[in-house]
């Protein structure tokens, strides 16, 4: 299995925003670090799907123009 490249983050969160990341990796059963790389990916993920079905929202109009 290929390993994946690294970079360490550092960063300041509210500690509000800390302790709803550190929730869901005890709800997960994983570490801090996990829980932000799972939650960024997730964003990402959704994002490149929501313009998914945005574009092909904007096809199927036009196709029906």
């Amino acid at each position: 299995m290929k390993t994946k490249e690294v970079t360490r983050v550092n960063i300041n969160l509210s500690t509000d925003l800390v302790n709803k990341v550190d929730n869901f990796a005890s709800e997960n059963g994983i570490n801090r670090t996990s829980a932000v790389s799972v939650i960024i990916s997730t964003y990402f993920r959704q994002e490149e799907a929501v313009k998914a079905i945005k574009e092909a929202t904007e096809i199927m109009q036009q196709s029906k123009a």
